[in-house]
């Protein structure tokens, strides 16, 4: 017999127009929590509407976790999960002092790492467990149920994901998916609504474009985050044929950002699939 089910809301914090960023707000049951930290701390604090009773972050990107440090700092005693990966990550890149607001003076905050598929109770009858999202290594679908209702309350949050796999992550698994059947489901998309061509394709776009560049003396910029495209970037250019066989050398700047998130992907090689290893 089903049991009367218990409030479930779930309130977007907003996003700071100057610096993107996201956070979620979920009522669940007697539960308060707090779907990753991505505003700025100024628009954070300004935006919670009480204590969480834990944060769960869903990966490594500072839209999604940059406000961490601070609320760490002003709330030690909330629990923050993640995957080890994206405790890696965020951790490595705060000790590199590429962080966007680094304070040397502030610790940063101590993840509880739970690794993908393993359901774990954080909080009175609340469990808590991820599923691969793709997008980046680490980054985690969140399967939130509160145990105290029959058949459990159910709340699902994507964070950024993919359907396909990238070179460095497996693509969000619908069949796992179609099990969940969750009373909410909350689904990060900027670019939801649009058809793109093959991903090989676009890359051998690019490609052709930044070679006749090249062939043309022009020095090419591309703006890329410290985790996840640069890294794609990068290692496309080392090993696409038409620059391994190409006569010419091709010199390769990167900013300091960029350059610490290399680092750590290269500490991460026995989580990453065998054909980049």
């Amino acid at each position: 017999m089903e049991s009367e089910r218990p409030p479930l809301r779930l309130f977007p914090l907003g996003t700071d127009p100057r610096r993107q960023g996201c956070a979620y707000w979920l009522e669940m049951g007697s539960h308060r929590l707090l779907l990753d930290c991505g505003l700025p701390a100024s628009s954070l604090f300004k935006a919670l509407p009480g204590i969480p009773d834990a944060v769960i972050c869903s990966h490594a990107h500072f839209d999604h976790l940059q406000g961490l440090p601070a609320f760490y700092r002003r709330y030690p005693q909330v629990p923050i999960y993640a995957t080890p990966l994206t405790a890696h990550l965020a951790g490595g890149l705060w000790e590199r002092g590429v962080w966007p607001g680094y304070d040397r003076e502030i610790r940063f905050p101590p993840f509880r790492a739970l690794p993908f598929g393993q359901a774990r109770e954080i909080l009175p009858h609340l469990m808590l467990t991820f599923f691969t999202a793709g997008h980046l290594p680490g980054a985690a679908a969140t399967l939130l149920q509160n145990t105290q209702t029959t058949p459990a309350q159910t709340c699902v949050y994507t964070g950024d994901c993919s359907l396909a796999s990238t070179r460095f992550a497996p693509g969000l698994d619908l069949t796992a998916l179609r099990h969940w059947q969750p009373d909410v489901l909350l689904i990060e998309a900027s670019l939801g609504s649009t058809r793109h061509p093959p991903r090989r394709h676009l890359e051998n776009r690019l490609l052709e474009r930044l070679i006749s560049a090249l062939a043309a003396g022009q020095t090419v910029l591309f703006p890329l985050p410290v985790l996840g495209l640069g890294q794609e970037l990068l290692f496309l250019l080392k090993a696409h044929h038409r620059f391994t066989q190409a006569s010419q050398e091709l010199t390769v700047w990167v900013a300091p950002g960029l350059a610490a998130g290399c680092n750590l992907y290269e500490r991460l090689l026995p989580y990453l699939p065998e054909p980049v290893r």
